[in-house]
């Protein structure tokens, strides 16, 4: 019984993590994680902390830094794009979670290139159709309505 549920909870931390790699763009809560691996909050929130080691949140936040350090490769890009693309409420917020995440600010854009940057328009990477974010994807159909 208790390796039926090991493997139950593996499976909706899966179910969880897509979800979460697939709207990193939007605002995610954890009610739409745990729609999306067919649990309650409450377990899956447990589960994210005893399969990650780190609370939902702050995997939420880590795995979004982590794709922003990704993009910042590329000097051509904005911060404040890249931090609303990766949907961080505001450029402040990615600031402050970038700096404790990477124990530093995120990389200024180097004088020389502002003006340019200014006339250019974003990256084909992260670029968007429009300025509101989508709504999440919905949760799979193994969940009862």
């Amino acid at each position: 019984m208790a390796g039926g549920r090991a493997n139950a909870g593996s499976s909706a931390v899966i179910r969880g993590k897509d979800f979460i790699r697939q709207n990193l763009k939007n605002d995610i809560t954890l009610a739409d994680v745990a729609r999306a691996a067919c649990t309650s909050t409450f377990y899956i929130c447990k589960l994210f902390k005893r399969h990650t080691g780190v609370n939902f949140t702050e995997y939420v936040s880590r795995l979004r830094v982590g794709r922003a350090k990704e993009f910042l490769a590329n000097p051509s890009l904005r911060i404040s794009d890249l931090a609303h693309e990766l949907g961080f409420p505001s450029l402040t917020h990615f600031k402050r979670l970038f700096r404790k995440m990477d124990g530093q600010a995120p990389p200024a854009c180097p004088p020389s290139l502002a003006p340019a940057l200014a006339a250019s328009h974003l990256h084909p990477a992260l670029s968007r159709a429009a300025t509101h974010r989508p709504p999440p994807t919905p949760p799979p159909p193994c969940c009862p309505p």
